[in-house]
């Protein structure tokens, strides 16, 4: 594999673009002998078995024995329920990532027998704790194969070709290899490029332009919009067949210099290091829960579910992992349920609004918590790509910006946010600060640093009055 180059590292640029060309010659044998492995067969076989959508009754069937082996084989689960008749659903208490935190080994299923773990190839995934509770779950081959489903799904939702090349601007950790072979959902080289903030990656940008042309481009919302940003200054006709955007929430203004430099549809996908790939937007921009592996609720903060169409908590419950079960998971975002369906034609509930995380609200002068949903939309109207609310004082924000909008007027925003508000809401511009990423390296486009404080001294009190319900 050839792996990231540190800036600095001794090797000439000519040198690097010739070991990276030389190395892409045998990923290509890799993709044709690769798909005909047999642990590439079998993947693949789980893979479209899975990518094929289940009918209601089967949905129902599986949650039903979930529920019934976490009662029995999960001592969390065993121990809040005991004393209940049958289990149903609304009987189990919501799983927040605080729990998941606490009770991470009670949480893990057993057979009874021996106590062995159930499942094969288990492996400990962590999440990023962009939420403010980093926290681990226990994942079986079975949930990986699902995955691998659901991803077949979105790619031929998408019309993608069996085999390509893959652009991957996501959150990879150090050391990761610059080209990866990938064998399902499809044959793909994946070139995975770092942040345009690392040294080095404009070298890799030039080369990977220079080498292929990218079928698919993935990757964090603020990643891409550097890709983007790059592509238009170098007047480069790149143009992937599709652009998806995850990790971070995507803005109005994002998506629109994403189409301006690619030329081609940009959707989001929504999922989790714990629950995997959960939703994605279909041709007319609804991001729809992939609801045969993922039961949604919409809950106020009191746990109490609320009518479709208002927003609330967004609850999932995972009917991939049997080894692990999520269920009734807090997933710290803020969302609701469209009450009417989709025009695509899918039978899949919406997300709409779907607000991000709950740890970005915004807090007024009044001490009032406001989605940061709304006020997103009005900085979209600067035009502006890529910026950063960061809160410190309640009824006040900086605006950080990318240097070279020292220009921009904001009072506009900052009269249309406290028009919205019903008071005062002052909007400092900040252009050319640092951004603050999460230790995953994560860009939030919203960081309440009143709602990460008030969030961790009121973990302990939700934990508790979450496993009491």
């Amino acid at each position: 594999m050839t792996a990231f180059r540190p800036t600095g590292a001794g090797e000439s640029e000519d040198a690097f673009r010739a070991s990276v060309r030389s190395e892409l010659w045998w990923h290509a044998v890799r993709r044709q002998l690769g798909r005909l492995h047999p642990a590439a067969v079998v993947m693949q076989r789980r893979a479209a078995a899975y990518a094929r959508s289940r009918p209601t009754g089967d949905v129902l069937q599986h949650l039903d024995a979930l529920l019934t082996h976490a009662r029995h084989n999960v001592p969390y689960y065993a121990e809040v329920l005991t004393g209940l008749g049958a289990t149903r659903l609304r009987h189990i208490p919501i799983l927040t990532r605080e729990l998941l935190q606490a009770r991470t080994l009670d949480l893990v299923a057993r057979d009874k027998a021996d106590r062995r773990l159930h499942g094969r190839e288990i492996r400990i995934r962590s999440t990023s704790g962009s939420s403010g509770v980093p926290a681990s779950h226990f994942q079986a081959d079975r949930e990986a194969a699902i995955d691998a489903g659901l991803l077949l799904r979105l790619h031929r939702e998408l019309r993608l070709p069996a085999s390509g090349h893959l652009f991957d601007l996501g959150l990879h950790h150090a050391g990761r290899a610059l080209l990866e072979t990938r064998i399902v959902p499809g044959a793909y080289t994946c070139w995975n490029l770092r942040s345009a903030h690392n040294g080095g990656a404009m070298l890799e940008y030039a080369t990977a332009l220079s080498s292929v042309r990218p079928t698919l481009i993935y990757g964090a919302a603020s990643r891409l919009q550097e890709f983007a940003d790059h592509v238009l200054s170098q007047s480069l006709p790149v143009r992937p067949r599709v652009v998806l955007s995850s990790y971070e929430q995507l803005t109005s203004s994002g998506r629109a210099l994403l189409s301006r430099a690619f030329d081609c549809p940009v959707r989001s996908v929504y999922g989790s290091s714990e629950l995997g790939y959960c939703a994605w937007e279909c041709g007319q921009g609804a991001l729809h829960v992939q609801a045969d592996y993922l039961l949604p609720e919409i809950v106020d903060f009191e746990g109490q579910p609320v009518p479709r169409g208002e927003t609330g908590r967004l609850i999932l419950t995972s009917l991939k992992s049997w080894l692990m079960p999520l269920i009734r998971y807090d997933t710290g975002d803020i969302g609701a349920l469209r009450p009417d369906p989709c025009s695509c034609g899918s039978s899949f509930p919406v997300l709409d609004p779907f607000e991000g995380r709950r740890a970005a609200y915004l807090y007024t002068r009044s001490g009032r918590a406001v989605s940061p949903y709304k006020i997103m939309s009005i900085v979209d109207r600067l035009g502006v790509a890529r910026y950063q609310i960061v809160q410190r004082e309640r009824g006040a924000a900086d605006l950080v910006l990318d240097t070279g909008y020292e220009g921009v007027d904001v009072s506009g925003c900052e009269t249309a946010i406290s028009t919205f508000l019903g008071e005062t809401f002052r909007l400092h511009k900040r252009p050319g600060n640092p951004f603050t990423y999460t230790t995953g390296g994560k860009l939030n486009p919203v960081l309440s640093l009143l709602a990460v404080a008030g969030q961790e001294s009121g973990q302990q009190e939700m934990g508790q009055r979450e496993g009491a319900q």
